[in-house]
């Protein structure tokens, strides 16, 4: 009920849509359909829902990247990828299976070589983020040195299990402190 027209949900009824809480949404029911507690792609209400979820957040994305193009002459060099374009990507590697169009795929493809580049920039969340969309995306190479490099920095303890000692918790959805 809450999903708008063009595919996007807000944070609350009446509300405009939100790109994080729709991403969130999408992100959580590729979770359900990969650990297998809902077969999303089964289900041909929930299967639409996701569609018409993604085919908004593949017009974001073309949005950002058109962005960059038209308001930076060096876009190609200097970094356009935020957290948001990192979790569009986490979602988006959920549904392979769903096409994209010409200009979608030009933009993820943008995004995926900005990730090649600039990953070192993000915290240690959207690095697994990227790490785990590049893996489901065929980037054997960005994925394993991102999960090397997150090994590297991590801290084993007997009684506290593995965690990063230069872990900052903040306001924002990519520093909480459970989902890292």
């Amino acid at each position: 009920k809450a999903q708008s027209v063009n595919g996007g949900w807000p944070w609350f009824p009446g509300m405009p849509e939100s790109r994080y809480i729709t991403q969130h949404i999408i992100t959580g029911m590729g979770h359900l359909d990969h650990l297998g507690i809902k077969d999303v792609k089964e289900n041909h209400k929930v299967w639409q829902m996701v569609k018409k979820g993604v085919d908004y957040l593949d017009g974001e994305i073309v949005k950002d990247y058109r962005n960059a193009k038209r308001y930076d002459p060096a876009y190609l060099t200097n970094q356009h990828l935020g957290y948001d374009q990192v979790q569009y990507l986490y979602a988006r590697s959920y549904f392979p299976q769903l096409e994209m169009n010409g200009d979608t795929k030009e933009a993820v493809s943008y995004f995926k070589d900005q990730a090649v580049k600039f990953w070192l920039n993000f915290n240690i969340y959207a690095e697994g983020m990227i790490a785990l969309a590049a893996h489901r995306f065929e980037m054997v190479e960005l994925s394993t040195d991102i999960v090397k490099s997150l090994k590297d920095r991590s801290i084993h303890h007997d009684e506290f299990g593995m965690y990063w000692k230069d872990y900052q918790a903040g306001y924002y959805w990519y520093e909480a402190p459970i989902e890292t």
